[in-house]
């Protein structure tokens, strides 16, 4: 990468992800932690069924019932403590039968209905004026059969519709503009076109209608079989796949997962499904999860299953014939009733064979080398047969290696790396079975340190507390080519060293680095570090909090490249300011500037042509590429995000890539083998010598 090289070469860098944001925490009854105003609040009410007007709530507090089976009838919002700024908080809704209001209600207006026993099923709220100028207002909203959906943001919708959903309870909070905001903002709002599509092929019609978010997808009291199934997502907010996997007539469980719209089962066949599973992947997996029921011949509706559990049925023979789907956010209910799956018991007992376990040559070995598997019965079987599959868990590649006889060896040579499931299925004449699993991990066969560009996340965090002066001297000693840190501002202007604003987390100290001067900051005996890895093998005063020209000091020492996050410089002039420190050293020529605001980037390619400059990427917005190449700008990518984000275009443009917070060496192996060649890591993630 050229701009790497000319760094290696002059040794100094400066500024990862130069944002700002200042706020307060605000925590909502469902522990959202959402930065907003101390002073500017907004206040609601609702209209719950039978209960009539509810008390005023405040900030994220949740209104309306849950677990009750009320629905929402009509609302009132309004903001106060507005320090005279000019605008008006605006909000109507989604009404049973009449659908949206034609005219936005604001200030405390009712909207929706009193009376008409009329459920609300979404809403819309947004700021206007200088108050959309200042503030973002973000909300969501607790369906009937959904639960909690995710964060609405300035006037988009939150609810549902066409499924005949009543709200049962709302929760509003109005946060600084774009301040961070730690709420998903995904599946805040379900119709046919979000969430869950699926669609069923059934005996006799063929396929049927797409069906959306828990609608019936095939058949019920026609004895007509499911054949073929597929599914997939819709406009989904962050990176993975849906798959699932079918039980067919004769044939079982389908070997591999099906992904993203395939056809599981068959076709022409006359085949029935028998049973299914379905899971997601990625960060898909762990901010949603995934529902689904079937209906079975003669067992009827079955209860639901969640997140890969089987649903159906197995040994009896019997059809599926109808099928829910839902994807809501993690947590947002349970589906607590009835058995999911039932299968006829050919398992093996206490008296029978079973697998003791598998046995592999080696549980760690190098890309293209050779294992061994073999089985261990709990006692000798001549008819068992079965097969071996894997899944490589950090790339999520799947095969199968064959079928084998109980007493033969399989041999096997992965071909990528990672950490990888070996899952054996074996069976005897008389249809009774078992299976078992391992792990074993595969490494690419050696990561040296000129591999990659290697930045320390906050210092050595691994081992010693982030941000600290002993992180930042054993990056140093460790050798990373550049180490990466926190920028706050003290009330008088001086530049220090903390990952948040506020010292509660590192110091114990309910307290804004803002508030306090840098003299009163020395007071080390009460603003030291208390939390992190190795905290206990420094004194208060070695875990003081760092300034700014102290973390430049050990770069240099070292020979490592200094990378600044100022997340908490909120104005051009301090960060013009820090400029000058860099200029004061004879460094402003040779440095990264690493921001999430394109302003901030665009202003510094103006005060010097020479500086090097990276955009940080979190989210699903990617920056323009004309707008990259104009301004010479890079991308910092963070390493759940990268997976969804189609590198080509930016290779292909010469454009360089970082891939920030990669935390395991199989995850950097992976990101290696794509091309990558820049990381912060929080670890040392090569081999030393």
């Amino acid at each position: 990468m050229k701009h790497i090289k000319k760094l290696v070469i002059n040794f100094f860098t400066l500024l990862i992800l130069l944002t700002g944001m200042k706020a307060t925490d605000v925590y909502a009854q469902n522990q959202i932690n959402a930065r907003t105003s101390e002073s500017v609040m907004v206040k609601y009410s609702v209209h719950v069924q039978k209960n009539g007007w509810s008390e005023e709530k405040y900030n994220g507090e949740s209104v309306g019932t849950v677990g009750a089976g009320l629905r929402l009838e009509g609302l009132r919002v309004k903001v106060a403590n507005i320090r005279n700024y000019k605008g008006n908080i605006e909000y109507k809704s989604h009404i049973q039968t009449y659908g949206w209001e034609k005219e936005w209600k604001k200030n405390g207006e009712v909207s929706g209905t009193q009376g008409e026993s009329k459920r609300l099923e979404a809403v819309q709220i947004r700021l206007t004026g200088e108050l959309a100028r200042k503030y973002d207002v973000y909300y969501r909203v607790h369906c009937q059969t959904f639960g909690w959906l995710d964060w609405a943001k300035n006037g988009q919708n939150a609810g549902s519709s066409g499924y005949g959903k009543r709200i049962e309870a709302i929760q509003i909070v109005l946060v600084d503009k774009n301040n961070y905001f730690s709420g998903n903002t995904g599946y805040s709002y379900l119709d046919k076109e979000t969430g869950i599509n699926y669609q069923t092929h059934v005996q006799t019609y063929g396929w049927q209608d797409v069906k959306s978010n828990g609608y019936e997808a095939g058949t019920t009291g026609q004895a007509k079989r499911l054949e073929s199934i597929n599914i997939k997502l819709k406009k989904q907010p962050c990176e993975g796949a849906i798959e699932y996997q079918t039980h067919v007539q004769t044939y079982g469980w389908e070997k591999n997962w099906r992904k993203n719209g395939q056809n599981s089962g068959t076709q022409g066949k006359g085949k029935r499904l028998e049973a299914l599973r379905i899971r997601l992947t990625g960060k898909m997996a762990e901010k949603y999860d995934i529902f689904y029921r079937v209906h079975s011949q003669k067992f009827g509706w079955l209860g639901w299953a969640k997140n890969g559990e089987n649903a159906g049925t197995e040994g009896y023979s019997y059809r599926l014939e109808s099928i829910q789907i839902l994807i809501l956010p993690k947590n947002a209910r349970s589906f607590t009733t009835g058995e999911s799956f039932k299968k006829k018991n050919n398992a093996i007992n206490e008296n029978d064979w079973k697998i003791s376990k598998i046995n592999s040559s080696t549980l760690k070995t190098k890309v293209n080398s050779q294992i061994v598997l073999s089985l261990e019965l709990s006692k000798k079987v001549d008819n068992v047969n079965g097969t071996y599959s894997w899944r490589n868990e950090t790339t999520g590649e799947e095969g199968t290696l064959g079928a084998f006889k109980s007493d033969e060896k399989v041999e096997w040579i992965p071909l990528s790396a990672g950490m990888y499931t070996i899952t054996v299925n074996a069976e005897d004449n008389d249809g009774k079975n078992d299976t078992a699993q391992i792990k074993i991990q595969v490494d690419n066969e050696k990561i040296t340190k000129e591999d990659a560009f290697f930045t320390a996340h906050r210092g050595l965090r691994s081992r010693a507390p982030e941000n600290s002066i002993p992180a930042f001297t054993l990056a140093g000693q460790t050798g990373f080519d550049s180490i990466e840190t926190d920028v706050n501002e003290t009330k008088d202007g001086v530049f220090v060293l903390s990952h948040d604003e506020n010292l509660k987390a590192v110091c114990g100290v309910d307290v804004n680095i803002s508030d306090l001067t840098y003299e009163e900051l020395c007071d080390f005996t009460k603003y030291h570090i208390i939390k992190g890895n190795g905290v206990n093998n420094y004194s208060a005063e070695e875990l003081k909090i760092p300034r700014v020209e102290e973390f430049l000091d050990i770069c240099q020492q070292y020979g490592c490249i200094p990378q600044l996050d100022t997340k908490n410089l909120n104005s051009f002039e301090s960060v013009q300011e820090l400029y000058n420190i860099l200029e004061e050293r004879n460094i402003e020529n040779d440095v990264i500037v690493t921001s999430f605001n394109n302003l901030y980037l665009q202003l510094l390619r103006e005060m010097n042509s020479e500086i090097i400059l990276t955009y940080g990427i979190e989210t699903t917005d990617v920056p323009d590429i004309e707008w990259l190449r104009k301004y010479d700008v890079g991308v910092s990518v963070s390493s759940g995000k990268i997976a969804s984000m189609n590198l080509n275009e930016y290779k292909t443009d010469q454009i360089d890539i970082n891939v920030y917070s990669v935390t395991n060496r199989a995850r950097l192996e992976s990101l290696i083998a794509d091309g990558i060649t820049s990381f912060t890591v929080d670890d040392i993630l090569w081999d030393e010598e």
